[in-house]
């Protein structure tokens, strides 16, 4: 028996009846207007959560071009993603999920990760309690996304 896949790249009729599929494109447009904004304006680079993606591109990328190939890593995704949830792919519809849940699972570390050590990213002092309270909806947005790639995951009908 051989197991073979070959993807549905059909159109869901109804996208945004399916679980999940809001958050996932809301997301995805979030993290769209972002990558604008970085293009527009190296300053977007600042916030808290974008510090903490752009330290991660440092790692692995040649610095003078940390800015473009963030947004464009941005744009990647989110365009990804919303094939992920606007095609029916069966279960290669997950792989199109997980790297714009990897990129918001860096941004929630890096605001929680703030948090813990008292001072925003940009090295901006606070009382611990006052970032928290401030990255708290990255982090409820966070477990909102993570929720709908479950209910991806468990849909039989990709």
């Amino acid at each position: 028996m051989r197991l073979t896949y070959i993807p549905r790249l059909k159109f869901d009729r109804q996208p945004f009846l399916r679980g999940g599929s809001f958050c996932i494109v809301s997301v995805s447009l979030m993290h769209f207007v972002q990558a604008i904004l970085l293009f527009w304006s190296h300053h977007t680079g600042d916030a808290t959560n974008m510090l903490a993606f752009l330290f991660f591109i440092k790692e692995i990328c040649v610095d003078g071009i940390i800015f473009e190939i963030a947004s464009f890593v941005f744009i990647f995704t989110s365009v990804l993603a919303i094939c992920g949830t606007l095609l029916k792919l069966g279960w290669i519809r997950i792989v199109t999920l997980l790297p714009q849940h990897f990129i918001l699972t860096i941004m929630t570390i890096g605001g929680l990760y703030a948090s813990w050590i008292g001072t925003y990213l940009d090295g901006t002092k606070m009382q611990w309690e006052h970032i928290l309270a401030d990255q708290m909806p990255l982090v409820a947005l966070f477990i909102v996304h993570s929720s709908a790639i479950l209910r991806r995951v468990n849909d039989p009908n990709g």
